[in-house]
């Protein structure tokens, strides 16, 4: 299967903003919520989105690096 230059930068940028969006999350959450079940819940949450993100980042990371 072949994605474009385009898309590859897509599901880059896709990862990048995962992360960053989630890594956010945790950073304002945390000093309130600790270890409480809201926190825990959302955090596996993030864990399984940003795994989800780490995928798409590989997928676009090597259609741009094999053009």
């Amino acid at each position: 299967m072949t994605i474009s230059r385009r898309a590859g930068w897509f599901l880059l940028g896709f990862a990048v903003w995962n992360a960053y969006v989630w890594g956010t999350f945790v950073y304002n959450v945390y000093p309130d919520h600790h270890f409480d079940t809201f926190f825990i819940v959302h955090l596996l949450i993030g864990a399984f989105t940003v795994a989800l993100g780490v995928g798409v980042g590989v997928i676009g990371w090597r259609s741009l690096r094999r053009r």
